[in-house]
């Protein structure tokens, strides 16, 4: 597990963890997906377990680093989950219309998911973390504080 010096020093790698995991989760989204008919709704089964299994190591990140909004989040998740659950038990009963229909809204709404842990994240970082640190009026600095790719010119 990651050690809540590094995370209270280094926010953006909750931010990485976070993107790994959501691509990960987006991987088995679209291989559920494309699953036929017969093994759909063990394929969505899986799916709500891997979101669960995501969003838990999501909450134990903010958590550790000692992140205020985490409870926030961990409300979030679980409203995110139980419809996923309500749904998955629809598919079980033979609805896999329902279940289609659902893999296709899901990328969407991790999406906006994500959004709104980031901006939670944003506004949780250090003071100086955004503005002073890694950006300067909007753009990205090296190391140096010169513009990428303006090497040498004045």
């Amino acid at each position: 597990m990651i050690s809540n010096l590094l995370l209270t020093r280094h926010p953006h790698g909750i931010v990485h963890a976070m993107t790994l995991a959501r691509k990960r989760l987006l991987i088995c989204i679209s291989k559920a997906a494309q699953e036929p008919d017969e093994q759909f709704s063990s394929a969505f089964v899986r799916l709500v377990a891997a979101a669960e299994c995501t969003f838990r190591n999501e909450e134990t990140l903010m958590e550790t680093a000692g992140h205020p909004g985490f409870r926030d989040r961990r409300r979030d998740n679980a409203l995110l989950l139980g419809a996923l659950h309500h749904a998955a038990s629809q598919v079980e009963a033979g609805n896999l219309a329902l279940g289609r229909e659902v893999m296709a809204a899901l990328p969407g709404l991790l999406s906006l998911h994500r959004i709104s842990a980031l901006r939670m994240l944003a506004s949780s970082a250090p003071r100086g973390f955004i503005r002073g640190g890694m950006f300067r009026t909007g753009r990205l600095l090296t190391k140096a504080g010169s513009r990428p790719g303006r090497e040498g010119v004045r």
